[in-house]
């Protein structure tokens, strides 16, 4: 008693199959691997972008005494646990704070803050880099 996949396809062309099967199926995987990949690096740059938003906000706003850099740059680091995709990698996010040209209201605060995106680990081919977001507001 035969399948009806035995009956149709002679031993030959299944096995032809077979290859064409094996090398079309790494590209494919690729592909969706590769999709996957640079989706999660997409929200990940809106989120460290917003997390350089939160991180200017908390440091423009008026208070007595003034934020301290350590709260600015703890803003910035809170807002990337809550929400980063990390696939559990240790690295943080590296958040710089500039207010070089003074904290009087008008003058800039600059956060910048990079992130060493790894992505699923599949080699160079499918890594996006490093991913980099800078907010700049006056204060207040």
């Amino acid at each position: 008693h035969q399948s009806c996949s035995e009956r149709t396809l002679p031993a030959r062309q299944r096995g032809v199959a077979m290859i064409e099967m094996a090398l079309v199926l790494p590209f494919f995987l690729m592909l969706i691997f590769g999709s996957n990949t640079n989706g999660i690096a997409l929200y990940n740059q809106a989120v460290i972008t917003n997390a350089s938003r939160e991180a200017v906000r908390t440091g423009i706003m008026f208070k007595v005494p003034a934020v301290t850099d350590g709260e600015i740059i703890q803003a910035a680091l809170d807002y990337c646990q809550e929400n980063l995709v990390t696939f559990g990698s240790p690295a943080a996010p590296e958040v710089d704070v500039d207010y070089s040209s003074g904290r009087l209201p008008g003058d800039p605060l600059t956060v910048s803050i990079r992130y060493a995106f790894d992505g699923i680990n599949f080699g160079a081919m499918l890594n996006p880099g490093p991913l980099q977001a800078r907010a700049t507001m006056s204060f207040e």
